[in-house]
């Protein structure tokens, strides 16, 4: 373990350690479950449309109340913090059992209902006018989050086996920022009071902005890189 107290001037230079790369960087049937005791319960979908280009999409509608999200599956999940609270669905083919919905303790779960894929498909879900406090993406998704992006409480990112999630203008009191397996997190212009970042096996967290307090770990050939982070403070193992 190594701990590292560094004003800011310092900070791009001196939190470098090599041995972890420490680099202070469906119509109606459609599936929608509120638990998982009750998998017969379904939401309402808009009817579909196909546009030029081959396009199929529709909207989820009567979600309960959620703050965090989870996708999966190679699905790209962007999410727009303004506007009128909608989940639209866009692929590029129709298939009304392919993308799958549940709300399980205040989280949106997104993924996939099968994966027998000669190819995978393109699938994009927009979650528009939702705060969501958690962000969490595995098996080769990705999340985007439109700017900029303001909270009141402690913020989360998770991103493993593949997976990507990428911020750009964000602040919030706390980040805790997690990556493994080849996960990636990227976060730009973050303001906060404290970040958190741990990454291990091999995934990766670039962050730029500015903090009072820094704390990072790397492990198994995994990077962290904030030598654009300005941190009053930082301890790095």
């Amino acid at each position: 373990m190594k701990m590292v107290l560094l004003s800011s001037a310092l900070l791009a230079a001196a939190l470098m350690l090599s041995a972890s790369c420490l680099h202070v960087r469906q119509s109606p049937d459609a599936c929608y479950i509120d638990n998982e005791s009750s998998r017969e319960n379904r939401t309402n979908l808009s009817a579909d449309s196909a546009n030029a280009n081959g396009t199929y999409a529709y909207t989820v509608n009567n979600l309960p109340h959620f703050e965090s999200v989870d996708v999966s599956s190679g699905i790209i999940l962007r999410h727009i913090p303004t506007g009128n609270p909608t989940v639209t669905v866009s692929m590029d083919r129709k298939d009304d059992h392919l993308v799958q919905f549940y709300v399980d303790d205040g989280e949106l779960r997104v993924g996939m209902a099968y994966h027998n894929f000669m190819r995978r498909p393109h699938v994009v879900v927009t979650v528009t006018g939702y705060t969501l406090y958690g962000y969490e993406a595995s098996s080769g998704a990705s999340i985007r989050v439109g700017a900029p992006l303001k909270l009141d409480r402690k913020l989360s990112f998770e991103a493993s086996s593949g997976a990507d999630i990428q911020v750009d203008r964000v602040q919030a009191p706390k980040f805790k920022v997690e990556a493994s397996s080849g996960g990636e997190v990227k976060l730009y212009n973050v303001l906060t009071d404290l970040m958190e970042a741990d990454a291990s096996s091999g995934a990766s967290i670039t962050l730029s902005g500015r903090t009072q307090r820094a704390k990072f770990e790397a492990s198994s050939g995994a990077t962290v890189k904030a030598e654009r982070l300005s941190a009053q403070h930082a301890e790095a193992e």
